[in-house]
C-alpha cells in the first residue's frame, strides 16, 4: 500500500496535533520529504528518533535589529506630541 503525501495541516490531523506543532517540528530540524509534502510514517519515525523534542522548548530566533542600532533602542513616532488625536489618527495642522 502506498503512503499518501500530506501537507502541514493534513499531517497535523494525522498525528493528532495542531499545525503549529508540525511547524515547530520543522523549526527543530524535521524536513519534509517532497518539498511541501511528507508522509505520516516519516514524521512518526522522526519523532521516535528525536524523543527530546518538545513543542514548548523550541528556541525563538533572535530578534532582528537594523544595522548599527543596539536592541535597546526603542523606535518612536515622528509625529509631534502637540498634535491632537482623533480616534486612531493624529490630525496634522
Amino acid at each position: 500500500m502506498t503512503e499518501s503525501l500530506l501537507n502541514t495541516n493534513q499531517l497535523a490531523a494525522a498525528i493528532g496535533r495542531g499545525p503549529v506543532y508540525v511547524w515547530l517540528m520543522k523549526r527543530h530540524g524535521y524536513r519534509f520529504l517532497y518539498g511541501m509534502r511528507t508522509t505520516q510514517k516519516h514524521a512518526l519515525a522522526w519523532l521516535a528518533e528525536h524523543p527530546e523534542f518538545r513543542a514548548t522548548q523550541v528556541k525563538k530566533s533572535p530578534k532582528r535589529t537594523p544595522k548599527g542600532l543596539s536592541p535597546s533602542i526603542r523606535f518612536t513616532s515622528n509625529v509631534p506630541k502637540n498634535v491632537p488625536e482623533v480616534g486612531y489618527f493624529r490630525l496634522w495642522s
